[in-house]
């Protein structure tokens, strides 16, 4: 067999088995946490803010994933997925509520999700250890905080392209040849979660969905509650600018056309740091970012994310956030994660980005030096296997990482390195894919950018680059037909005597 064929069978494969690891995934009972279990035991008095997770449905949502592939449009599918999600959060929600009304423990409910069934509450540790044994619950988490995968190299830009064009890291996964095609990203919508934005960069500002909507809300999530976008930090730009960036003609983002809004839910400087329930709210946020489910065009096709869990604190196979990163993308909008910056050992990946379900699963990224013959991956990019199941090969995919060009505050550029300026790259790409074909899903995006990676390194998918360096050019030969003609309006001009009013026999 040939490459190709290699590929597709592999995937197929993958995705034959994915179903039946959905339903061992959460064939555990309810549990705490390796740290609330040990605080149960020291300190069984004390109160505090933890997340209850409610087992999920796997019938209903094998079902629901399989209704939703006879669902031609993207807007069909969003409203159906959209209903079934709000549905199940209530039966989950009742199902608890009648457990505890038995059970008589006392908690104080702080937030109800529905992206991911759960509820954050504040309870004494040992009250918490009771509710583990609930039917209804599948685990309990503190409100931790966490990281930011902060690069690991910052610097000013020596020289800049000015005129001259894309960065050598777009040309190297052939994004300036999907450009020629017409495909910019242009109609589309990328988000992130991460350090925020400066929404006032001019290489951004003029592209922020909430100003081009003017719903600002709908573009921009804080919870620190600001209504415009900034960024304490600098992380954050530098990963939106390499999805959407144009500075002083200069083309630093892989989609140059496209619109961006933001949650800004990891590090926001000036000591403040967000936590789990921060993320979850983003996701749902992001879920229906104008609050209304009838319409999509509020809805991110992609969310790029440079966070993780702090090594240590949950177990390897952790599932906090595997309810809110499926339904998302039950909804449409893809998940691109960094796989971390702590390699070259083996099993660094962080948790979500570990997760070893699919290949379409926490959909992970590593860093390949752009700079150096045959791309070699970067000694600091994460590696797998994944921690919960050392069989299964991590990261799925990997693109340029090292002094990567991009956005910073104030105007500004820097260069920096790390998986987090590899993964807002495939995320721009997911853009393009879906100018391409506006209706296709989540899962056929994925498999096109897997299936048309180039191989690098070891032969074969391997634990540094997974199935190798993503590819553009190549991804749209993988990607399902537009089932309309693709145009993009541009200018008009009329002919003849020059009063802008189209008249008989005028062209």
């Amino acid at each position: 067999m040939n490459t190709s064929t290699i590929k597709r069978f592999l995937f197929v494969v993958f995705t034959a088995i994915s179903v039946s690891l959905m339903v061992s995934e959460s064939a555990e009972g309810g549990r705490l946490s390796p740290g609330l279990q040990r605080s149960a035991i020291d300190n069984p008095d004390e109160c505090v803010t933890a997340l209850v997770f409610f087992t999920p449905d796997i019938e209903e949502k094998v079902s629901l994933s399989a209704s939703l592939k006879f669902i031609s449009t993207f807007s069909d599918r969003y409203k159906k997925a959209h209903s079934k999600l709000m549905s199940a959060s209530r039966k989950s929600f009742n199902a608890f509520f009648s457990e505890l009304g038995e059970d008589g423990v006392g908690l104080q409910i702080k937030k109800k999700f529905w992206i991911a069934n759960a509820v954050e509450i504040t309870a004494k540790r040992a009250d918490l250890a009771r509710l583990a044994e609930f039917e209804s619950v599948d685990l309990i988490v503190e409100d931790t905080v966490l990281e930011l995968v902060e690069p690991v190299e910052v610097s000013d830009p020596s020289i800049s392209l000015g005129s001259s064009g894309a960065e050598q890291n777009l040309v190297a996964i052939n994004a300036d040849k999907l450009w020629k095609q017409g495909l910019t990203g242009a109609g589309r919508l990328v988000m992130s979660f991460d350090t925020g934005v400066d929404g006032d960069h001019p290489g951004l500002a003029d592209r922020w969905r909430g100003a081009t909507s003017g719903n600002p809300s709908a573009a921009w999530f804080d919870v620190l509650g600001t209504d415009f976008p900034d960024d304490n930090v600098g992380h954050g730009t530098h990963v939106m600018g390499l999805m959407a960036g144009v500075f002083n003609g200069d083309t630093v983002g892989v989609a140059p056309d496209v619109e961006w809004g933001c949650a800004a839910v990891v590090d926001r400087g000036s000591g403040f740091s967000q936590t789990i329930s921060d993320i979850l709210s983003a996701f749902e946020w992001a879920a229906d970012p104008d609050g209304n489910p009838e319409t999509t065009d509020d809805l991110p096709d992609v969310i790029c994310h440079s966070w993780g869990i702090p090594k240590g604190i949950f177990d390897p196979c952790d599932n906090t956030f595997w309810q809110a990163i499926d339904n998302l993308e039950q909804l449409g909008i893809v998940n691109i994660f960094a796989c971390g910056n702590e390699g070259p050992d083996g099993g660094t990946i962080r948790n979500p980005a570990d997760r070893a379900s699919s290949p379409l699963n926490s959909f992970s990224v590593g860093a390949v030096n752009q700079n150096v013959l045959g791309y070699p991956v970067a000694n600091f990019s994460s590696r797998g296997p994944a921690n919960c199941d050392s069989t299964i090969i991590k990261p799925e995919i990997v693109a340029p990482g090292v002094l990567i060009k991009s956005l910073y505050p104030n105007a500004s550029t820097k260069l920096m390195s790390g998986t987090s300026m590899a993964a807002p790259q495939v995320a721009g790409a997911v853009a393009l894919l879906r100018q391409y074909n506006p209706n296709a899903t989540v899962e056929q995006i994925k498999q096109a950018l897997l299936l048309s990676a180039t191989d690098i390194g070891e032969q074969g998918e391997d634990n540094a680059s997974g199935f190798g360096l993503i590819d553009l050019e190549k991804a749209l030969d993988y990607m399902p037909a537009p089932n309309r003609a693709v145009m993009e309006f541009s200018t008009f001009e009329i002919t003849d005597d020059g009063n802008g009013v189209i008249e008989p026999d005028e062209t």
